[in-house]
Order: C-alpha cells, then sequence, then structure tokens
C-alpha cells in the first residue's frame, strides 16, 4: 500500500483506543493521513488524485491550546469540497477540533462509494446526520463515537442497505433500541469502542 503522510500523525494510539479503525486498503491504492485541518488547496489536490481511496484527517486538541490565535477548524465547507473526491471509499473525519455538523454531511450523500465513515469525536453529527448517512447505498462501517447521536438517530440507520457494523461510545443506544434493531438487521454488529 502506498501511504502519503503529511506531518506525523500525533496521539495515533490515541486515535485507534477511542475510535473505530477499519483494515487499510489493497496495496495498489492510496491512503492518506494528516493532523491538521487542511487548505481548501490541499483538498483542491487530493480532488485531482486518481488512486485516493482512503483519507483520513484527525485534529486533536489544536483549538484549544492557551497561546496564539485558534487555527481553521474543520467545518461544513470542507466537507463540501471533500465530497468531490472521485474515488473515496474509507473516510474518517474526527478530533476534537471538527467543527462540522449534520449540514455539512448532506455533501457527503453524493459519495457513493464510501463503504467506511468515521466521524468520531464530531460534536455537530446529531440525529439528522444519521438521517443523510442511511442514504449511503454502499455503506458498510460506520463509528459515530463521541458523537450526539441518540436512539432516534439511529433509527434512520434501519434504512443503510450495506450496514455491517457501527461503532459507538458515549452516544449510547439504549438497550431497548438495540435489541429492537438487532431483530430487524441481525447481520449488523455494534460495540462500544471506547472499551477497545
Amino acid at each position: 500500500m502506498q501511504t502519503l503522510r503529511i506531518l506525523p500523525l500525533t496521539g495515533l494510539a490515541l486515535v485507534l483506543g477511542a475510535c473505530h479503525s477499519q483494515p487499510p486498503p489493497p496495496s495498489d491504492m492510496v491512503s492518506l493521513r494528516v493532523d491538521h485541518c487542511p487548505s481548501p488547496e490541499e483538498i483542491a489536490s487530493w480532488q485531482r488524485q486518481e488512486d485516493l481511496v482512503e483519507l483520513m484527517i484527525w485534529t486533536d486538541g489544536d483549538s484549544f491550546m492557551p497561546e496564539g490565535p485558534a487555527p481553521k477548524r474543520f467545518g461544513d465547507e470542507d466537507l463540501v469540497q471533500l465530497a468531490s473526491i472521485p474515488h473515496l471509499q474509507r473516510l474518517t473525519i474526527g478530533g476534537w477540533d471538527m467543527a462540522y455538523t449534520d449540514m455539512g454531511l448532506q455533501a457527503l450523500a453524493a459519495m457513493e462509494q464510501l463503504n467506511h465513515l468515521s466521524l468520531c469525536q464530531a460534536p455537530g453529527v446529531s440525529d439528522m446526520g444519521m438521517k443523510i448517512v442511511a442514504q449511503l447505498p454502499n455503506l458498510r462501517s460506520l463509528d459515530i463515537t463521541y458523537t450526539a447521536v441518540t436512539d432516534v438517530g439511529l433509527e434512520h440507520l434501519l434504512d443503510a442497505p450495506q450496514l455491517e457494523e457501527v461503532a459507538y461510545g458515549w452516544a449510547q443506544p439504549s438497550v431497548r433500541y438495540l435489541d429492537s434493531f438487532r431483530e430487524k438487521h441481525p447481520q449488523v454488529t455494534w460495540f462500544d469502542s471506547t472499551k477497545l
């Protein structure tokens, strides 16, 4: 697998311990991991990369630094730009510096090829966002750890046709809800990623 790195991924062990990560893509594809909020120019360069299938953007804590101006946070306008990456199959956009919301998730609805989506540590993602996510026709794996999703939002996931796995934590589905969901979709595995 060809892996491009932009800056070292600080705290990667914490990321993988708190949120769910799938195995890497096939070796002939490109996986890109960044630990900062990308500029519009960076995202535009990724849009021209035909073999980019996995993108992980993880920003964790820069906006909480007491000194200097607050850095740009990853927001809805960034999601709109990401949605134009042509062959992206796996997308992780998480960390406490995330500022995108359910409104921004609407742009992802056009990404029919997505099969893994991690929204871990995105406090602006709530129940309405799950209605949008459920429309992704090839989505197999979803991470909603540390989001504002409740049972109401998870109910929308009943409409996700290919869903196989949901990682959650902090946003806890009720036992009653999980039992009901499992009856309707026994193929979907649920696990609390905060306990890994």
